[in-house]
């Protein structure tokens, strides 16, 4: 019933979301157009995109009606979004510049064994704090960091899909949504 109009926003600022806001802090919002069904398609290709109200429907008129009435009685139970409610700003929280930069360190460039250890640390240049970082090894979950220092060791053998290259991938989360991404690679003896 409600109209193909939207805008979206991100739930932290409050802001008009950019391709800088993440994923989930995006919010898709609908402005308020009660109408019957018949005013947003083509009855007889409903899967056709309209440009314009369809109002010349011989049924239109009472179908209508008692959309309208309805709302009419009930428009106080909802949230009535107008045009007024679109913010006049962008995401500015989210933004290129506020983007955690991950540096992974202690790799040496050398060929591990299966049951050496792999010390790493990850460095970090954050405007906020940094509250979670995940680490990855050929796609498969490791671990998640919360506090700092930020480190981590691990044999290969532990690792289900270990090969003779290796990708390590972290990804980091600062405490305001913005997210980071580094990857490296590392070998591995006997494969």
């Amino acid at each position: 019933m409600e109209g193909g109009e939207t805008f979206i926003i991100d739930t932290l600022s409050g802001g008009l979301a950019t391709e800088y806001t993440p994923e989930e802090l995006k919010k898709e919002i609908s402005i308020t157009n009660v109408h019957t069904i018949l005013y947003w398609i083509n009855k007889n290709n409903p899967l056709e995109k309209v440009s314009s109200p369809q109002t010349n429907d011989s049924q239109y008129d009472n179908w209508e009606y008692g959309i309208r009435n309805w709302w009419n009685s009930n428009s106080y139970k909802y949230n009535n979004v107008t045009e007024l409610n679109i913010p006049k700003f962008v995401d500015n929280i989210h933004i290129a510049e506020s983007k955690p930069v991950f540096e992974i360190q202690g790799l040496e460039n050398k060929i591990y064994k299966e049951d050496e250890n792999i010390n790493i640390s990850i460095g970090y240049t954050s405007v906020n704090p940094i509250t979670k970082i995940d680490i990855f090894v050929n796609n498969t979950y490791i671990s998640s960091l919360k506090t700092p220092p930020f480190n981590i060791s691990f044999l290969p053998k532990d690792i289900n899909d270990i090969s003779k290259t290796n990708t390590i991938r972290i990804i980091g989360v600062d405490s305001l949504g913005n997210k980071g991404e580094q990857n490296t690679t590392f070998k591995v003896f006997g494969f």
